[in-house]
């Protein structure tokens, strides 16, 4: 292992896709049945470069053990691609956890019937915002479906089972939630969903580094 250079690598933002591309196309082939490659994104932190590989376990939570078996498997295969020639970075893997926001129709299908929370933040540009229902800042339910572009999300209270679209736009982040509990409600007291389960620090804190 070796450091980074002192001078940052700087990437496009086509350079950074295609490096992205060829990590998944690398590794999806590599899991086994038992494991669900979510996502891979590059990632520039304090001027060093992280990998990050996202993988569920399909019938529970995936374990620190499993994430360290898979990071061994996969270390030399990346570490070979020639998108990687040259270029430090440190790989990390390990499951979402509950606030990274879910990004692909992947994901959405994977945690189809999971508890997610949407949030609203602030436009970049002002006027460019399609609203939460009721106005809300943040709302949550079960996952129902999405649209083909994901463009949009039904999600379903789970206190009234009704159906509510959430038009989704760059002022919208999807995360998974361990509660549900919508602000209207009478009662909002939240109930823990026992089917989603927060990673340990030691999860997503799992990394090598390369040059």
């Amino acid at each position: 292992m070796k450091r980074a250079p002192a001078k940052p690598i700087q990437l496009t933002a086509e350079q950074i896709s295609n490096i992205e591309k060829a990590v998944f196309s690398a590794v999806e082939p590599l899991l086994s049945e038992n494991f669900f490659l979510l996502d891979v994104t590059l990632e520039k932190e304090a001027g060093y470069w992280y990998l990050r590989i996202y993988v569920e376990e399909k019938s529970q939570g995936i374990s620190l053990s499993e994430c360290e078996t898979i990071s061994r498997t996969l270390d030399p295969v990346i570490d070979a691609l020639s998108e990687l020639q040259d270029f430090p970075y440190s790989l990390e893997v390990s499951s979402p956890g509950l606030f990274r926001p879910l990004r692909r129709s992947r994901e959405f299908d994977f945690f189809r019937g999971k508890s997610v929370r949407v949030e609203d933040r602030p436009p970049a540009v002002k006027g460019k915002k399609t609203p939460l229902p009721n106005k809300n800042k943040a709302i949550e339910g079960i996952l129902e479906n999405y649209s083909s572009d994901n463009s949009s999300l039904i999600l379903k209270n789970p206190q009234t089972q009704e159906n509510i679209e959430i038009i989704l736009d760059d002022t919208k982040i999807v995360c998974l939630s361990p509660v549900i509990h919508f602000p209207e409600e009478e009662n909002p007291k939240a109930e823990l969903d026992e089917t989603v389960q927060a990673p340990t620090d030691s999860q997503t804190n799992l990394h090598h580094l390369h040059n």
